[in-house]
C-alpha cells in the first residue's frame, strides 16, 4: 500500500522532516517566556482577579487585558511587573 510520503520525491519528504522539526524547536523554546514570576504572581493576584479572571495566567490574552488595564493595577504588581521587564518606566 502507497502512502502520501512514498509518492512524494525523498527531498521534499526531508524537506518537510526538517521544517517539522524547527517548529517543534521553536514551539520548546518559546515556552519558558510565557512563565510568569512568583513575584508578579503573589504581587499582581488580586488585580488579575479584580481584571482578568477569566483569561488563562501567562496567556497573550491576559497580558494584554493587564495592559489594557495598566493605570488601575495596584502599585505593588505594577512594579513587579516592570521589574520583570513587562512594562517600562513610569505610569
Amino acid at each position: 500500500m502507497r502512502t502520501f510520503a512514498t509518492l512524494l520525491p525523498r527531498r521534499l519528504t526531508g524537506y518537510l522532516r526538517s521544517l517539522a522539526a524547527w517548529v517543534l524547536i521553536g514551539c520548546i523554546a518559546a515556552t519558558p517566556a510565557l512563565a510568569v514570576s512568583k513575584k508578579v504572581k503573589r504581587e499582581c493576584r488580586d488585580d488579575y482577579r479584580t481584571f482578568c479572571p477569566s483569561y488563562k495566567i501567562g496567556t497573550a490574552k491576559m497580558r494584554s487585558c493587564m495592559r489594557a488595564n495598566g493605570r488601575q493595577l495596584s502599585w505593588g504588581c505594577y512594579e513587579s511587573l516592570k521589574d520583570a521587564g513587562y512594562v517600562k518606566g513610569r505610569r
